[in-house]
């Protein structure tokens, strides 16, 4: 299965945006180990990983950034997880949105956002 994620992250000129998780592709939480991803877009990242079918039932992952002075910054909040599709998909493709941790409220994730869908 490929696994396609994509995360919308404000970032500057020089940033790298990085995804790693408790998978060993993912670098098993070690950021050395971790996967960059390749800025498609402004402040749209994604990066494209190939995982055995049998190789999981779900696993967790999070982003973090290294910015242009070298220094990392973690994506605030919990760790994401992934949880394979009951389905036999060849692709499946994530959409996620940085969590800036800086009590940024996003106005789709406020509760009079979402107590209208």
């Amino acid at each position: 299965m490929i696994v396609s994620f994509e995360c919308y992250c404000t970032t500057q000129w020089g940033d790298v945006l990085y995804i790693v998780g408790s998978e060993p592709v993912f670098g098993c939480w070690d950021t050395d180990g971790a996967l960059a991803m390749k800025c498609i877009a402004p402040h749209k990242w994604r990066v494209e990983v190939e995982i055995p079918d049998a190789k999981f039932r779900s696993f967790t992952y999070k982003y973090f950034l290294i910015n242009r002075e070298n220094t990392l910054v973690w994506e605030h909040g919990k760790s994401r997880e992934f949880i394979k599709p009951s389905a036999p998909f060849t692709t499946v493709h994530t959409k996620d949105l940085w969590e800036p941790g800086n009590n940024v409220q996003f106005p789709w994730t406020t509760s009079a956002f979402t107590k209208v869908l």
